[in-house]
């Protein structure tokens, strides 16, 4: 969980500035490592199985010890692990957002941001002095099969936290029959629509390798019936016409100015 300075430390850091504030962001970041490299481990999972002491869980994990005791410390310190009794357990934390969660999957984020932080943002420096990305995030998301499923799973997350609401506070009106869901990828929000709308039909229109994951998930709601998928490049694809809404979730902050303005004219 997010490091949380005491009365003291806040005293110190923020309101006398005696000390560097920064240290806390390094701190944070150690710690999204330490989770990293336990979900890259099988940590969870193996303690998931039943609580264990730091030699059991080396050796069910095919560890060194020491690595092992060191990395457990700090799970248990950021909250992640509970120490009782010479054992490591999850945390109700660890349970509810690390193990099988339907509405957030945080193992497949973890995968997603681990590739993200040390293929993307080394180039962070030049993009903001040029203006140029060095690769397009789709492309280089598609490349990967494993990288791909970990990306549209952390994008599911978002959508199953947020899309029921997001849903209600559309407010389509009752006559609203086509959808058009554009990069729509995982389908979550246009299947949270229809379910909202029972007169609802939805097109979601995404990449072949994004819409793998969308037809998971419309056999999971089964709306087959009501969902259809539409692969292409949503820059060249006819979209067809005739639609009530148009959904752009997650799209345009992608782009600039004139390519979004150019979209929206679609």
């Amino acid at each position: 969980m997010p490091i949380r300075p005491n009365f003291l430390e806040r005293t110190v850091f923020y309101t006398l500035n005696q000390a560097p504030a920064m240290m806390l962001d390094l701190a944070g970041a150690i710690a999204y490592q330490a989770v990293s490299t336990a979900v890259r481990l099988g940590v969870f999972d193996a303690l998931a199985e039943r609580p264990m002491t730091a030699a059991e869980l080396a050796q069910t994990l095919q560890a060194q010890p020491r690595g092992i005791e060191a990395l457990l410390r700090a799970l248990s310190t950021t909250g992640y692990v509970d120490f009782r009794d010479g054992h490591y357990a999850n945390s109700a934390m660890t349970r509810k957002w690390l193990l099988d969660n339907e509405a957030f999957d945080g193992p497949a984020m973890t995968r997603f941001w681990d590739a993200a932080l040390t293929t993307l943002w080394p180039h962070a420096p030049d993009v903001i002095r040029s203006g140029e990305r060095p690769v397009d995030i789709y492309k280089w998301v598609e490349s990967d099969p494993a990288l791909n499923s970990a990306f549209q799973q952390s994008l599911v997350s978002t959508a199953s936290n947020s899309g029921a609401d997001i849903a209600r506070k559309i407010g389509l009106p009752s006559s609203a029959a086509r959808l058009l869901d554009v990069g729509g990828g995982h389908g979550v929000y246009s299947l949270l629509m229809c379910r909202e709308y029972p007169n609802l039909q939805a097109t979601v229109l995404d990449s072949p390798a994004a819409l793998e994951v969308a037809a998971l998930k419309v056999a999971e709601y089964d709306m087959a019936d009501r969902v259809t998928l539409l692969p292409g490049d949503m820059w060249t694809l006819d979209w067809g016409g005739d639609y009530d809404a148009v959904l752009l979730f997650n799209i345009i902050h992608h782009f600039d100015q004139v390519a979004n303005i150019k979209l929206l004219h679609r």
